[in-house]
């Protein structure tokens, strides 16, 4: 899930954003490219505990069921390297990005998904408005 909180602008200095946190899932730590925020995000077979001794296979990103947390702030320019470990082919549908209906991850609606053991790069795109998520289609 993207998330992300916007610095307040105001006459005197910027406010910091503010920390987010999602107890139970991992935060996906970014490396800088050229002034990009760059994540690399993995549809993967997982083995998830639902419960203490309830184990069940899942489809999830990155060793988790639903994902890690890709944070990023208002304004920040943003990348996904996708790659597709599953057994079929599949997209990631950004919610509330502005990006083009090309990379939006609607299958069938101008993307093509992406082929297991294939690597899909998004486009680079501010983050506008910050608080925004995927989803697996």
């Amino acid at each position: 899930m993207f998330t992300g909180s916007a610095a307040l602008q105001a006459a005197g200095p910027a406010v910091s954003p503010a920390p987010f946190f999602t107890l139970d899932l991992g935060k996906l730590e970014p490396r800088l490219v050229n002034g990009v925020k760059e994540f690399v995000l993995t549809a993967e077979v997982v083995t998830a505990e639902i419960a203490p001794g309830r184990k069940l296979t899942a489809w999830g990103y990155n060793g988790s069921v639903p994902g890690p947390t890709l944070e990023v702030n208002k304004g920040d320019r943003a990348r996904v390297v996708f790659h597709n470990h599953l057994p079929e082919p599949t997209a990631v549908h950004w919610h509330g990005f502005k990006v083009p209906h090309t990379q939006d991850g609607s299958v069938g609606l101008g993307q093509d998904p992406t082929l297991p053991g294939g690597t899909a790069r998004r486009p680079e795109f501010w983050a506008d408005p910050a608080g925004v998520g995927f989803a697996p289609e």
